[in-house]
């Protein structure tokens, strides 16, 4: 433990977890390593933008941010955060107590009228770009397919086309990836072919299209994050299986066998610390964690609940599966285990915390 630090609520890892408090789980996810400290010490004086900084993964990595600037001595608002504040009570109740290291711009970037840009810098340093449209919920299908386009084609061009100088960061998603063998996950670099007609996965082809032409020819450099899944215990590839268990469900292992699984602090780590690895041309880096079988965590979570785990149906030979060693090269490995991130999940099911009961189509190739 860093000299003078508090210890944390749930200790030094997921192994210590001890409640099923919001609270306790905003703290600990967006704890920042001693890499992050190191790299915010040398740019704490850089202006950051942060597009999207509120959304259920970048809360996190947001707050990471301004917890390594509290910790390194930073000072002034030398982060500007951009956020449709859907939230908006929430958002102020958790971030108040840093409201002297940031300036906030409420921007709707599907209506252009209430597009902030001309007050945004556009001399930042440092861009983290967490903007992307999800899986269509409510809207038409028209509806569905005009926010796709926005999100893949001219929300990334304006914004990236406006900041000119900076080292850019940009999270992507691996959905778009075909769907490849256990011990031959796909590369860093392999090609995005998105299903006909599916606009989501279209939209992720046509947002890493647009970055690398904005960079190309620029003075900027980017880094291009390819996310596969993520978890802070509310939603996630490891919280279906468990509560399939606990619900006495059969899980069809020909419909998942195989994912990705990273924790949100490892993930806020690693992209945060990717903003070394911006380039012109631009880098792609697999953002994946560990390789899990739903068999593992269904096992577990029969042992916590004395249920039976029950299956149909045999795994596929291909997944939808990345390969992260790159990054792990480049930064070091995962502080959250895969078996720390299944005892986790399951301690967190059985003292009632929160789920967003969220399907976010893990081990969908889109």
């Amino acid at each position: 433990m860093r000299k003078g630090v508090i210890r944390m609520p749930w200790g030094e890892s997921l192994k210590e977890i001890n409640s099923a408090s919001i609270d306790d789980l905003h703290e600990y996810f967006s704890r920042p390593a001693d890499k992050v400290l190191d790299l915010v010490r040398q740019r704490k004086d850089k202006p950051i933008v942060i597009y999207g900084a509120t959304g259920k993964w970048m809360s996190d990595l947001t707050e990471m941010l301004f917890r390594a600037m509290r910790e390194t001595g930073a000072s002034g608002r030398n982060v500007h955060i951009v956020s449709r504040f859907s939230r908006k009570s929430d958002f102020d109740k958790r971030f108040s107590k840093y409201q002297d290291l940031f300036i906030a711009y409420e921007a709707d970037f599907v209506n252009p009228q209430k597009s902030p840009m001309k007050a945004i810098p556009d001399d930042a340093a440092w861009v983290i770009y967490g903007l992307g449209y999800k899986f269509r919920t409510h809207e038409s299908e028209d509806e569905y397919a005009h926010l796709c386009s926005l999100y893949g084609n001219y929300i990334p061009h304006k914004i990236l086309n406006y900041h000119k100088q900076a080292d850019v960061v940009v999270i992507g998603s691996a959905n778009g990836v075909d769907l490849t063998p256990i011990d031959n996950q796909a590369k860093d670099d392999a090609p995005l072919v998105p299903k006909d007609g599916n606009l989501y996965g279209i939209s992720i082809r046509d947002k890493e299209v647009v970055v690398r032409q904005a960079i190309e020819g620029s003075s900027s450099k980017a880094v291009i994050l390819r996310g596969a899944y993520m978890t802070d215990l509310t939603y996630g590839g490891i919280e279906t299986p468990a509560f399939a268990v606990r619900d006495e469900k059969v899980i069809d292992l020909e419909k998942l066998t195989y994912f990705n699984i990273i924790s949100h602090r490892d993930a806020n780590i690693y992209a945060i610390l990717a903003v070394g690895s911006a380039s012109n041309p631009v880098t792609t880096l697999n953002l994946s964690g560990h390789t899990a079988d739903i068999r593992e965590i269904a096992k577990a979570a029969a042992d916590a609940f004395s249920k039976t785990a029950r299956y149909k149906n045999k795994p596929s030979q291909l997944h939808l599966l990345i390969d992260g060693s790159k990054i792990l090269q480049l930064y070091g490995p995962p502080i959250d285990s895969l078996s720390d991130l299944i005892n986790a999940q399951i301690f967190w099911i059985m003292n009632g915390g929160y789920s967003r009961s969220l399907n976010h189509h893990v081990g969908e190739s889109m």
